[in-house]
């Protein structure tokens, strides 16, 4: 029902003739006013009005935005301290000779003998000495099968290559492959027992190098290796022994001699260690050490003026240790004193 029905209906209620034909309104009784129905019917239409409205939308309040804060700024934090790494030094066993071991070895001590002379025998630690060159050609031609020759040559290049890396369980597997191969590799056997001495099995590298000296009694590097294992024990005879077997071929070899002198002075065998120093001094006549080596000798064969003038001649030099300087100084005063009474 419309509001206009409505209207009429109410209207109706109240006594009130409607002509829309006419366009007439019967009127009320004279002593009544048509305008205060009017008035009323004009309210009730817009009080329908009102009622009848679609509904009206509540605008959502505006979103409040809060004023951003500043973030603190975090606590700096401490740098770490840094890790020093000790990196052991390669070298290239192709371009430069010797070859090392990344890894690091303890070194091997030799007991000094009872007195008060500061002439040690050589460390057993030393670096691993390569040859002086490869095979040019490691790799078999195109269609040709590698002899045993050529692939004793290629292990023992890859046993090289892997003690620069400090893979020596991997190398020593390789020289002993090298020497099923080619038994007298030289090279492969010098550098087998240099890696087994530096594993401390020091019964192996003796074995193998004894079996190499009696392939190639020339080996002074193999020689010398054994004497020094020697040494170690305390057999300081069996070492000279050992020394003087291969000395026919060590004659141009100043640390071959010097070591021999060396050990005959330890065993009070003094005018041989004399010509043992002499021989290697011709040789390098720098070495400070060897100059002290045979001013001790000299004197123990009272050959006071000699021994002063070896004294003289290492303190001149200037590369002695703090030791061996006073050491030196004090042989020197000695035979001073002795040459003046």
């Amino acid at each position: 029902m419309s509001v206009i029905n409505q209207v009429l209906q109410d209207l109706d209620r109240r006594g009130v003739a409607v002509n829309v034909g006419e366009q007439t309104l019967a009127s009320v009784p004279a002593r009544s006013s048509r305008w205060p129905w009017l008035v009323g019917a004009l309210a009730v239409t817009l009080s329908a009005v009102w009622v009848m409205r679609p509904p009206m939308s509540v605008p959502s309040p505006a979103p409040v935005v809060s004023a951003p804060v500043a973030a603190s700024a975090p606590a700096p934090i401490s740098p770490k301290p840094a890790v020093t790494r000790v990196v052991a030094p390669a070298t290239s066993a192709v371009a430069a000779v010797k070859v090392q071991a990344a890894s690091s070895v303890e070194k091997a001590k030799v007991e000094p003998a009872k007195s008060d002379v500061p002439i040690s025998v050589p460390s057993l630690s030393q670096q691993i000495v390569a040859p002086a060159s490869l095979p040019a050609t490691l790799a078999p031609a195109s269609g040709k099968k590698m002899n045993a020759q050529n692939q004793a040559d290629a292990e023992y290049a890859r046993a090289v290559m892997l003690v620069e890396q400090g893979r020596n369980d991997e190398a020593q597997t390789a020289l002993t492959t090298t020497l099923k191969l080619d038994n007298g590799h030289r090279e492969a056997r010098t550098l087998l027992a240099r890696l087994l001495i530096q594993a401390r099995r020091s019964t192996e590298a003796e074995r193998l190098l004894q079996d190499g000296l009696s392939l190639h009694p020339d080996a002074s590097a193999d020689a010398m290796l054994l004497a020094r294992l020697r040494v170690e024990r305390g057999e300081v005879n069996a070492a000279l022994e050992t020394l003087l077997a291969g000395a026919p071929h060590a004659q141009q070899k100043p640390d071959y001699r010097a070591f021999m002198g060396t050990l005959a002075q330890r065993l009070g065998r003094h005018e041989e260690a004399v010509t043992d120093y002499q021989a290697a001094l011709q040789l390098a006549p720098d070495s400070a050490g060897w100059w002290v080596g045979l001013g001790i000798s000299l004197q123990a064969a009272g050959r006071e003026a000699e021994a002063k003038t070896a004294y003289q001649r290492a303190l001149t030099l200037g590369t002695l240790t703090p030791e061996m300087q006073r050491f030196a100084e004090q042989r020197l005063n000695g035979a001073q004193k002795r040459q003046g009474e």
